[in-house]
């Protein structure tokens, strides 16, 4: 493959629809009573209800590029792992040759769906590192808590050129990225920053440290005459610490042949009309701005890859008459794909239906024959989900859950709870649901330390107002130990929060204070510090790592950060502060000293003293 920088002729991330498998869903009736008596929510609205009266689109004819007659269908081939580059690399970061091994050869991961010729590593029952022979891909985690840290200086980081250096010479090896019909052009160098603090004694103020530098990720971006390739088939970026060395790298590539042609005999005025009439539905919850239109190839990870019409838009609901929101979080940002000509949409961007959410009180009222029993060591699960919203938060979930019991690994988890999210799922009766799982995800619409429950206006979480009276965890006799945040700014990092001086907009929050209130056990917390597209398509390859036992938020960095959605050129949107900031930036909480952990680390740990921030900046 040849590293090259052609014109992109559009802008704007993807919205991967997923292909969706069936559920089934455990049961726990003893919440029953607990709800029965539940009030009603402080805005009224009923789980399923269209509100919208229908909205204005704005999708101007400009946003409309020259249409090519014809474009390359690629046709995609798995190629050998680069085992060599992946031994040497291990080596430098000092893994031992003989800890290489097939992963069947540690007890118990043969129930996680590792496969039997999977080859990696594997310390203290997590999976560091691996590469499948028969596909190709191959992924290694950094372990952030035994990385050599320094002061993050934005204005003075060396370690930018030195990453993209190394970068370059390693994906111009072909035995990483062949040398094929397909092109790659290498992203913006970008660290990985995290902070600590210490909580103050007998309520004295904490005690901050310095932003320092962990990582610096280099992510590369496929291109196919110019066209940016989307989807999770194709993936790659690496990330260096701040001796040079490796410590995190991602192989997700097919090598590109010649396998036909796509033709397009429509006019653009028709291909318009046919890319408008995919937007309107998205007007039955509001007004409509299109952001971005045009030609990208999408890689679902099957034998082919050919070219699609990708569209990125916003969409603003209107909250009904006679209703108040007392809190408006940000809108609905989305991607949509239409056929380019004769050019099928890959399966998974055409798949519908898949398991919806619950109703929680009508499903804890079902009559259970037998009651589930879950088996000793088996995370349980609780996915909670925004009602009447984008079809692309379920499509999330589900994913999520595809991943997690994907390759045989369905064993290991169980799925306790699937229902549309309800505010007191997460404040009265959280006992009853988030905190009675020991893994939790959310998709809703967000603002910091806040996510709504109906749409991106009703029924609220604020996050903030949680007492440590009322924190999730094991100190609390609660369970949630790993929570997945699925929306946007939900995760402030601490270059957000305070907002920064001279920012539009002011807020004087620390980062820490809402988490050390609702860390009473929880470990980890991961989600995004700005906007992001409700369909980024993160869910499945996130859950598939931590299925085999990856470091939670190893696993979310590798995930978000080589995902194209939010590559160069970066999408934009005005965040919580009113500054303009990329979109799809990750951040994540832990307690101090659990920033490896693996999502079958479900011990017991008290109310943090400390708790250690890290987030990918602007």
């Amino acid at each position: 493959m040849n590293a090259g920088t052609p014109t992109p002729l559009w802008n704007g991330p993807a919205l991967v629809r997923i292909r969706l498998t069936s559920l089934a869903v455990v049961y726990l009736v003893s919440t029953v009573f607990a709800i029965a008596q539940q009030p009603s929510a402080k805005v009224s609205v009923k789980a399923h209800a269209a509100t919208g009266t229908g909205g204005k689109i704005d999708f101007p004819t400009t946003l409309m590029e020259k249409i090519p007659s014809s474009l390359p269908i690629v046709k995609l081939t798995a190629q050998a792992p680069p085992e060599a580059f992946l031994q040497e690399t291990l080596g430098k970061i000092g893994i031992q040759k003989e800890a290489i091994q097939p992963l069947l050869r540690t007890p118990g991961l043969a129930s996680r769906g590792i496969s039997e010729q999977a080859v990696g590593v594997v310390q203290e029952d997590k999976v560091l590192a691996y590469w499948q022979p028969l596909t190709g891909e191959a992924e290694i985690y950094p372990q952030l808590e035994q990385l050599k840290t320094e002061a993050f200086e934005p204005a003075n980081n060396t370690h930018l050129a030195a990453a993209n250096s190394l970068a370059r010479e390693v994906f111009a090896r072909p035995d990483i990225l062949p040398k094929d019909e397909t092109k790659y052009t290498l992203g913006e160098a970008r660290p990985l920053v995290g902070a600590t603090v210490q909580k103050g004694a007998n309520g004295g103020k904490a005690a901050a440290s310095a932003q320092m530098l962990y990582l610096t990720y280099v992510p590369v971006q496929r291109q196919v005459q110019g066209y940016p390739v989307h989807g999770p088939g194709s993936r790659a970026l690496l990330a260096v610490d701040n001796e040079n060395n490796i410590q995190s790298f991602v192989l997700h590539w097919k090598a590109g042949s010649a396998g036909g042609t796509a033709r397009e005999e429509r006019n653009a005025e028709q291909v318009y009309a046919a890319l408008k009439a995919a937007v309107a539905p998205l007007a039955k919850s509001g007004d409509v701005q299109v952001l971005s239109a045009g030609i990208v190839y999408y890689d679902d990870e099957g034998d082919q890859m050919g070219p699609a019409y990708r569209l990125t838009a916003r969409v603003h609901a209107a909250v009904p008459a006679g209703q108040k929101s007392q809190h408006m979080a940000d809108d609905d940002f989305v991607v949509l794909y239409a056929p380019y000509g004769n050019a099928a949409l890959p399966a998974s961007l055409t798949a519908s239906g898949g398991a919806q959410p619950e109703t929680a009180i009508q499903a804890m009222r079902k009559v259970v024959p037998v009651k589930a029993v879950v088996p000793p060591g088996d995370p349980t699960v609780g996915r909670y989900v925004v009602r009447n919203d984008d079809p692309g938060w379920v499509n999330d979930a589900n994913a999520f859950w595809s991943g997690l019991t994907s390759n045989g690994g369905g064993s290991l988890f169980t799925n306790s709870q699937y229902y549309w999210a309800q505010p007191w799922e997460f404040t009265s009766n959280a006992a009853q649901f988030i905190d009675s799982v020991q893994v939790g995800e959310t998709e809703a619409h967000g603002d910091w330390w806040y996510f709504t429950t109906y749409q991106d206006w009703g029924d609220g979480v604020n996050i903030d107002a949680i007492q440590a009276s009322g924190g999730y965890g094991q100190a609390n006799h609660g369970s949630l130990n790993y929570w997945v945040l699925h929306g946007c700014e939900i995760v402030p990092s601490a270059m957000d929060a305070p907002c920064p001086a001279g920012s539009p907009n002011t807020d004087t929050r620390n980062w820490y204070d809402t988490w050390f209130r609702v860390f009473q056990g929880l470990h980890t917390v991961v989600g995004y510090r700005t906007i992001m597209y409700i369909n980024d398509g993160v869910g499945g390859p996130f859950a598939t790592s931590l299925r085999q036992g990856s470091p939670v938020i190893s696993s979310w960095f590798n995930a978000t950060l080589s995902n194209s959605d939010y590559q160069s050129p970066d999408p934009t949107y005005k965040a919580h502060c009113g500054l303009n900031l990329p979109m799809g930036r990750p951040s994540a909480v832990t307690v101090c000293g659990h920033s490896n952990d693996n999502i079958y680390n479900q011990s017991a740990i008290p109310a943090p003293s400390c708790l250690t921030n890290f987030w990918w900046p602007n």
